[in-house]
């Protein structure tokens, strides 16, 4: 349903309500949330978080996406060591 509402402008918010109250206890809505934020609210340290709290439960594209941030540095301090140490961490 936050989806649906997010396709639109004019609805963003009422979308951005429903994904938080389902990412409370859904990693699929976490990895949404933080996905809708960066994209389309344009608030990366929202996005952050909803994309690190799916990464630290096991989801795999969620981790990718965190590697992302520390490998290029958006929104954190660019840090390979650490992408490194994630990304092999994550394949154990």
């Amino acid at each position: 349903l936050g989806l649906l509402y997010a396709r639109s402008e004019d609805t963003l918010k009422e979308g951005v309500e429903w994904l938080e109250k389902a990412a409370l206890t859904d990693v699929d809505a976490m990895y949404l949330l933080g996905k809708l934020y960066v994209t389309k609210a344009n608030n990366a340290e929202q996005g952050f978080y909803w994309l690190e709290k799916a990464a630290i439960n096991n989801h795999v594209d969620a981790m990718i996406d965190v590697g992302a941030f520390y490998m290029f540095g958006y929104y954190v301090k660019k840090d390979k060591a650490f992408f490194r140490n994630r990304r092999v961490f994550s394949l154990c």
